[in-house]
């Protein structure tokens, strides 16, 4: 056990690494990808960073989960076990409940809030995105859906302002994106060169509000993700590719 967590901290440390530091003045944009073979530990991987890359300073982390429900659902329970530490079917935010779970229980919990719950129909909403403008980082688990992608897109517009040049930014929190099954309806697949398909689309629209973004896939097929056109719509893996060695189990 000790070994694996060793492991699984030096991974997720090479990982965020490949990232930018948050706290810097000027803007940035990271992509990067992480593949590993079936049940070699991508989510516990992605929980690492997650709680690494908030401690550094990433204060907004979307997590695209899968195109249904019942994955979202598995996904929203893992982030509440090993990130927020409560549970978010009863509680959104760290202080107004008392349903501490996994990593929590025993332990001080770190501050965070989440937008959306481990319910079945606990998808973003703009009901649950309480208030973005909080000190404590954020997190949302979200489908990957045209129609979530498009609510989520135009409630960070809402809070985005103009650069000067007559673009929309989000300049107080700093992205963190991380896409599970990064193969799956996340690249462009338009055969059209003026459009966008629409996942990929609503990817690319969130990225693009942010003056400071990092984007990490997750996936155990890469050859769709590394294949495709180098360009900002094609969410290329530029930046980094690390590849997670299976988990030893015995």
């Amino acid at each position: 056990m000790l070994e694996t967590v060793g492991h699984l901290d030096r991974l997720t440390n090479k990982t965020l690494d490949g990232l930018y530091d948050p706290r810097v003045e000027v803007g940035f944009d990271k992509k990067g990808l992480v593949v590993g073979q079936v049940q070699s530990g991508k989510t516990a991987n992605y929980t690492g960073l997650i709680c690494k890359a908030a401690d550094a300073g990433y204060d907004l982390i979307i997590v695209l989960a899968g195109l249904h429900n019942n994955l979202r659902t598995q996904t929203q329970l893992r982030i509440d076990e090993g990130f927020l530490c409560f549970d978010t079917k009863y509680q959104r935010a760290f202080n107004t409940g008392n349903s501490i779970i996994g990593a929590g229980v025993g332990q001080r919990i770190y501050p965070a809030h989440s937008f959306t719950s481990s319910d079945e129909s606990g998808d973003f909403s703009r009901r649950g995105a309480y208030s973005f403008h909080t000190n404590e980082p954020i997190i949302a688990v979200v489908k990957k859906n045209k129609t979530r992608l498009e609510n989520l897109y135009r409630w960070l517009y809402s809070h985005a302002s103009d650069d000067g040049d007559g673009n929309r930014k989000i300049r107080d929190k700093v992205l963190l994106l991380i896409d599970d099954e990064a193969d799956n309806a996340s690249i462009n697949i338009s055969n059209d060169s003026a459009k966008q398909s629409a996942i990929n689309n609503g990817i690319t629209q969130i990225l693009g509000l942010f003056a400071k973004s990092g984007y990490v896939g997750y996936t155990a097929t890469p050859f769709a993700n590394i294949f495709i056109p180098f360009n900002e719509n094609n969410i290329f893996p530029r930046d980094f590719i690390i590849n997670l060695p299976r988990l030893q189990t015995t």
